[in-house]
This record gives structure tokens, sequence and C-alpha cells, in this order.
């Protein structure tokens, strides 16, 4: 994998330090890639990781903090990171309801 290319996987994410080396630059970019997958603007993961919206229309008309959609997209951060701690406490031999075993 070249440099600049990897994003952790949800299981990376949970073992932290344990597991491969990972640089400051890999976190980011999973951090960008997940929030993506849960479905927040681009606008938005540029306000929480980035140095905001850049362009014309943001630097001279657009005031908006962005507060609320940073707040909501962390909340929905947070309950990833949730999802993955749970997931991986729970015994692979315990089939959560709605969710079918795995042959």
């Amino acid at each position: 994998m070249q440099r600049g290319d990897r994003t952790l996987s949800a299981a990376e994410v949970c073992a932290g330090i344990g597991g491969e080396p990972f640089n400051v630059r890999d976190i980011r970019r999973t951090v960008e890639t997940m929030l993506a997958a849960l479905g927040i603007s681009k606008d938005t993961r540029a306000q929480l990781l980035s140095h905001g919206i850049s362009g014309v229309q943001a630097a001279h008309y657009d005031r908006h903090a962005y507060t609320d959609e940073k707040r909501a997209a962390l909340v929905a951060w947070e309950a990833r990171l949730e999802a993955i701690r749970q997931a991986e406490r729970t015994p692979s031999n315990v089939v959560r309801l709605g969710q079918r075993a795995v042959a």
C-alpha cells in the first residue's frame, strides 16, 4: 500500500496502538472516510478536519458557524466508535437479534 492510501479498519480503530504502526494522517484519513460513510456532508467534514470551506463564497459571504452541523457529526462519530467498541466486546458465538449467524 502506498503512502497516503491507508485507512484504518474498524478493528484497528478499536485496537488502537496494539495493531500495525500508523501515523496521524492515517487517523485523519480514517475519520474523514468513516464520516463520509455516515452521510456527513463534505462541507461539514471540511469544517471538522480541515481549515474550513475554501473559495470565494466561503471567504466573503458564508458567515455561518456550522456549530449544529459539527455537533451532529461528532455525535454520529461518537456513536460509530461506540458501535465499533461494542462489536469488539461481543463474543463471536453471540448473535444479536435481527442478524443471522454466519456459517
